[in-house]
């Protein structure tokens, strides 16, 4: 994503459609799905232009805060997975903390010209990447083979899992909601935070696994939309 991304997230609205220089990154408005004349300005990255990697909002600025927001939530995710798995699978550990960090930098490049969104993103980014040469650290002194660590590890089935746990996490929040009270913001928040690893996962998916994916997206988001 081009630093000129910054000005267009920046832009003042438009009746025309923006586009960030070199397309690899676009803010453009779309009709809200009510039917109405209002535009809903969209961020999205083109290389992965699926629900996870898109920020939505009534102005350019709203839409990037919500983009940063969903890749911030995302890797703070894999940052905690990769905390739980690194002394049984350090490699497995490192893969979720890089793929984390890639998703920072794209929502540091988005924020660079606003102090209050990049601030905090700084601070996760240094953190997740203190934790990732600390890792690295320990696969140079491991006694074992990069090559056998490779061997078992499967960032891809840790984010699968922690998507599908959220999931169900919800359900129990649904199930016991009406007698606590209370629970439809808990309940939501589970449920998104589902959809986006789900959706990270189907960004860089192929195969059989695309369906599959669908399978368990399709529900959740009804559930979500609800």
């Amino acid at each position: 994503v081009p630093a000129s991304t910054g000005k267009v997230i920046n832009a003042t609205a438009r009746d025309t459609r923006k586009q960030a220089v070199g397309g690899s990154q676009a803010e453009v408005p779309e009709k809200k799905r009510n039917g109405n004349d209002e535009d809903q300005y969209v961020v999205l990255a083109s290389n992965t232009p699926t629900a996870f990697a898109r920020g939505k909002g009534p102005t350019p600025a709203v839409a990037a805060s919500s983009f940063c927001s969903n890749l911030t939530r995302i890797a703070r995710t894999l940052e905690q997975l990769a905390m739980r798995l690194v002394e049984q699978a350090p490699v497995e550990a490192l893969s979720l903390l890089l793929r984390a960090l890639s998703l920072l930098e794209k929502a540091l490049k988005v924020s660079l010209d606003d102090e209050q969104m990049g601030e905090p993103l700084r601070r996760d980014f240094t953190r997740t990447f203190a934790a990732a040469e600390k890792v690295e650290r320990q696969l140079q002194s491991a006694t074992l083979s990069c090559a056998e660590f490779c061997a078992v590890a499967q960032p891809n089935r840790a984010i699968f899992e922690s998507a599908v746990q959220h999931a169900k996490d919800a359900a129990v929040v649904l199930s016991k909601g009406q007698e606590a009270g209370g629970w439809e913001a808990t309940c939501h928040e589970k449920l998104t935070l589902s959809l986006l690893l789900l959706e990270l996962l189907n960004s860089e998916a192929d195969g059989e696994d695309v369906p599959a994916i669908a399978a368990y997206t399709a529900p959740i988001a009804r559930l979500a939309d609800e």
